[in-house]
């Protein structure tokens, strides 16, 4: 991505690199992640976010190369396959086409220009739309009565749906505070009845609105971070649905989550090359920081 038109030239070689590396270490080593590689039956998890950043890899790579060549035709071949794999190991892969449009809309489209603005929020909402439905027909091989069947469940479609902005925020809260108390393989959470019961349905809602507001509203000013938010909720899109599912799980963050860490790194390594000349104590201090960061998530992994 940092090859892409918005990102080309604003960061150095060496800064790409030690951003690309921090961020995924970070990623990789967080203790969330347990679930994700530990249980044999998450594989379905593993597989699908490997084809499916395979995916993101192949088209970006096909998109830098800005003509239509033979070497171009064999990477977007190469992505469809991939997103095929990805969709066969786990149906989430079913929301590809929703990130790569938000990967094009940031970082290859100007969206300064008011056409192709109305172009991608029209394209957006009947893709979401078509992955929705589409994917639920997949899903229950065409029986959509089990799309609702909740006779299994001790709540309602409904109370579902209102329990899960809850649930999105306290997997921020894991990925970012991965403390060992706080991470479990089954979590008790109260079920949402209302807006106002528990009193913290609400404020979660208004929460999640404003993150996607302002990461939508800096689009064009914050590219990495607002694609960092705006990609860990699509993605959890369906699983955080009406669909009878479990109410929460943590290896749900391995595929949102991947890209999170991406503006820690770069505020990072940013504040390392501020603090450089400026004071030598912080610099150092910070310097310091990073490993034993990775050092701590590695352990509590």
């Amino acid at each position: 991505l940092f090859d892409t038109p918005r990102l080309s030239g604003l960061y150095r070689r060496k800064q790409v690199i030690f951003i690309s590396l921090l961020a995924a270490a970070l990623w990789a080593a967080n203790p969330i992640q347990v679930q994700a590689v530990t249980y044999i039956v998450q594989r379905m998890a593993s597989l699908c976010g490997m084809f499916y950043i395979l995916g993101i890899f192949l088209y970006v790579k096909a998109r830098c190369l800005k003509i239509l060549t033979m070497k171009s035709v064999l990477l977007y071949t190469a992505c469809c396959l991939s997103f095929l794999a990805a969709f066969l190991s786990k149906e989430n892969a079913a929301l590809l086409p929703v990130s790569l449009l938000l990967i094009e809309a940031i970082f290859f489209q100007d969206l300064g220009r008011k056409k192709v603005r109305l172009t991608f929020w029209g394209i957006a909402i009947a893709l979401g739309a078509a992955t929705v439905i589409g994917g639920a027909l997949i899903f229950y091989d065409g029986n959509l009565s089990a799309f609702v069947n909740y006779e299994k469940r001790l709540f309602t479609p409904f109370e579902r749906l209102l329990t899960q902005p809850r649930i999105l925020l306290f997997y921020l809260t894991l990925i970012f505070y991965p403390a060992p108390h706080r991470l479990s393989l089954v979590h008790d959470i109260e079920i949402s009845t209302s807006f106002y019961h528990p009193w913290t349905t609400l404020p979660s809602i208004l929460v999640i609105l404003v993150l996607i507001g302002f990461a939508i509203y800096k689009l064009r000013k914050w590219p990495i971070l607002s694609f960092a938010v705006l990609f860990f909720f699509i993605n959890h899109a369906i699983e955080s649905s009406i669909i009878p599912l479990e109410l929460i799980f943590e290896h749900r963050n391995y595929l949102p989550g991947m890209f999170l860490f991406w503006p820690v790194a770069v505020g990072l390594e940013r504040l390392i090359g501020v603090y450089r000349r400026k004071n030598a104590v912080v610099y150092y201090g910070l310097v310091g920081f990073v490993p034993l960061l990775l050092i701590g998530l590695g352990t509590g992994t």
